[in-house]
């Protein structure tokens, strides 16, 4: 199973299912302080290419924050069907490259535009 889950696009948006919400329906006997230290709050990633590289199919994606910034290029490596000797160069607003062990939360609390974190990737280096 994907640490990753594929969001549909905007106009496609469903209710949002599963513990969160436990968050919002306290018909339980169990605390809602408990509840919600079950729950790990999930980040939206949009996936943009550079240059010539390819587009993935669904570009949107909802990641836990509590991940590194390495899950996503290791996911996108995948999903892009790149070979190990292949170089995928990563940046976020299409501005830097953070470091690799970087917590996705931290990023997305810094940089994220309108609750989504922009991604952008390409097979050669786009910057400095």
């Amino acid at each position: 199973m994907s640490n990753l889950d594929e969001t549909p696009k905007p106009e496609e948006e469903t209710a949002v299912k599963g513990p969160v919400g436990a968050l919002t329906d306290n018909s339980s006997n169990e605390p809602a302080s408990q509840s919600a230290d079950l729950t790990i709050p999930k980040i939206t990633v949009r996936f943009r290419p550079m240059g010539g590289t390819k587009r993935l199919q669904t570009t949107m994606f909802k990641v836990s924050s509590e991940h590194e910034f390495s899950t996503l290029v290791t996911f996108l490596r995948r999903k892009l069907n790149f070979a190990p000797q292949n170089s995928l160069f990563c940046y976020i607003n299409a501005s830097f490259s953070p470091a690799l062990d970087a917590r996705l939360e931290d990023l997305s609390q810094a940089y994220a535009v309108e609750g989504v974190l922009n991604v952008y990737y390409c097979a050669t280096v786009a910057f400095g």
